[in-house]
């Protein structure tokens, strides 16, 4: 949560608020003054879009270039290193190319309260310069000079956070896979009353100092998640998921079996159960039941 909240930090001139607080210091103090946008964003190639964000340095951290690449199920988050300053994102990538880019304001302003948590945030309108190369082998690459600037990723990252901590509403039930800090990790959320059943699966990696992230998202029939109270469940999943896996409970002892796997952009055949695999069920915000095998 931290480092996003820096990654939002570099707006400098964000403003958190209603339309009403907004007005009123315009009225007082004249138009406010917008900082750029932490981020970028353009199309790659195959289908997927390609999202640039800075990370400031604090904390002993030391700042990153996030690059996100995403289609409407699949997406994988990379993480660089690189110099970040308000209007300047700089990082050498490697095998993965380089962003060397300086910020151009327009004029007006770039609202982004449209893309959710209530937060009516906005920044100065314009695009990004330089060099824009980022190469990903079976996903996706772009080489570009130009791009217009956003505060998408950085919201979108913020609100799944906060989505995360908020936990399942009362009327549903989930199942929630995870294991070790590089085990992969797997939630169902199936809404009471015969609604749809979310499916959300992922891993984090690191390869030669880059952390990655790998991330599906589905949404099935209840069929694909057939439980009975939180004593039992039977997972078959649609793909990009295969085989299948069950969750027991008899008295204190649970377990999580079967051969569910999913592929995963870049990855794929990822085992969902096995050693060291945790599996839990919750019913709206019940307390957490886990269960290792």
């Amino acid at each position: 949560m931290a480092r996003i909240l820096i990654l939002l930090g570099l707006l400098g001139g964000v403003l958190i608020g209603g339309p009403a607080v907004t007005s009123a210091v315009a009225a007082e103090t004249g138009p406010p003054s917008l900082s750029p946008p932490p981020g970028f964003e353009l199309a790659g190639s195959d289908g997927y879009r390609v999202e640039v964000s800075g990370v400031a340095a604090q904390g002993g951290s030391g700042a990153e270039v996030v690059v996100r690449v995403a289609t409407r199920v699949n997406s994988v988050t990379f993480h660089f290193p690189g110099v970040v300053e308000e209007g300047s994102i700089e990082g050498d990538l490697g095998p993965y190319g380089q962003i060397s880019v300086a910020f151009h304001p327009m004029s007006g302003g770039m609202a982004g309260s449209e893309l959710g948590c209530g937060r009516g945030l906005s920044a100065a309108a314009g695009f990004y310069e330089g060099t824009i190369s980022f190469h990903a082998a079976g996903l996706t690459e772009v080489d570009a000079s130009s791009a217009k600037g956003s505060i998408g990723l950085a919201l979108s990252l913020l609100c799944a956070e906060e989505s995360e901590n908020e936990g399942p509403m009362p009327a549903m039930t989930s199942l929630e896979v995870s294991g070790r800090p590089t085990a992969p990790s797997l939630t169902i959320l199936q809404r009471g009353g015969g609604g749809a059943t979310q499916i959300e699966a992922g891993v984090a990696e690191r390869r030669g100092g880059v952390a990655i992230e790998r991330h599906v998202s589905i949404v099935a029939t209840n069929s694909s998640f057939r439980h009975r109270g939180l004593h039992s469940a039977t997972v078959s999943l649609p793909a990009p998921f295969s085989g299948s896996a069950t969750f027991l409970r008899e008295g204190n002892r649970t377990s999580w079996r079967g051969n569910l796997r999913v592929d995963l952009p870049g990855r794929p055949g990822v085992a969902l159960t096995g050693k060291g695999v945790r599996a839990s069920m919750r019913r709206g915000l019940t307390p957490h039941e886990s269960s290792q095998d």
